[in-house]
């Protein structure tokens, strides 16, 4: 005769290890500290710079990059905002399981002046590696506007450097750190470019499936999903 208590106790802890959570990382505040600029430079290089203004955000406070391009026949500079310092600020897919896609948003304005956009992409590092994908350019408008992209995968990354390679969103991978890369290049003169940035947001989905669990011999199907965010 089957124990309901040590059937229920089982049945909990099963449905604990593959229940998984859409892991959240939001940013609407973009401390300087928390955003750390890792550059990489072709050519004659330049530099990116970042500075948090407290007013004038979408609402609130924001994060102004600048990039500047020094002059040359094939220059360029980027640069990896990555985001947070801390270990509540990475994804580590052994915790929180393995990643199917990741959904991707940021607000943008030119700042005033500026005559040309920056080159934007959703971004992580992992180990060393820098992994972008989904460039599309800010333009030059002094208004708010908002890029999003969503259910990103894997597949559609490529190392920063444009050699082949793709993140390892598996479970066995190594931990995450999310944030976006900005860029600017020039053939000839150089030139600088000042944009503003609010309220990051990224979702990390799990692999489909991951979160239901069907207990056997009950004819009962348990489904669990959670969510956590993790604000700046």
């Amino acid at each position: 005769m089957s124990n309901p208590k040590m059937f229920a106790s089982a049945a909990a802890l099963l449905l604990s290890f593959y229940a998984q959570a859409d892991v959240v990382f939001r940013d609407g505040t973009l401390n300087q500290a928390d955003w750390v600029v890792e550059q990489t430079q072709t050519g004659a290089g330049g530099s990116v710079t970042r500075n948090q203004i407290a007013t004038t955000g979408n609402p609130g406070s924001l994060l102004r990059i600048k990039t500047t391009v020094n002059a040359g026949s094939n220059a360029g500079i980027s640069g990896l905002l990555r985001y947070g310092t801390t270990l509540d600020t990475r994804y580590d897919p052994l915790v929180s399981g393995a990643i199917d896609s990741i959904d991707f948003s940021i607000d943008y304005r030119a700042n005033a002046g500026s005559n040309v956009g920056q080159n934007l992409w959703v971004a992580l590092k992992q180990s060393t590696s820098v992994y972008i994908a989904a460039v599309a350019s800010t333009g030059f408008s002094t208004d708010w506007q908002t890029r999003s992209v969503m259910g990103v995968r894997a597949s559609d990354f490529t190392l920063i450097s444009g050699a082949a390679g793709t993140p390892d969103f598996s479970r066995t991978g190594t931990p995450i750190r999310f944030g976006f890369v900005v860029a600017n290049s020039t053939t000839s003169a150089g030139y600088n470019v000042t944009i503003d940035y609010d309220n990051f947001n990224l979702v990390a989905h799990n692999v489909p499936g991951a979160g239901s669990f069907a207990v056997l011999g009950t004819g009962l199907v348990c489904t669990r999903r959670r969510r956590r965010t993790l604000r700046g």
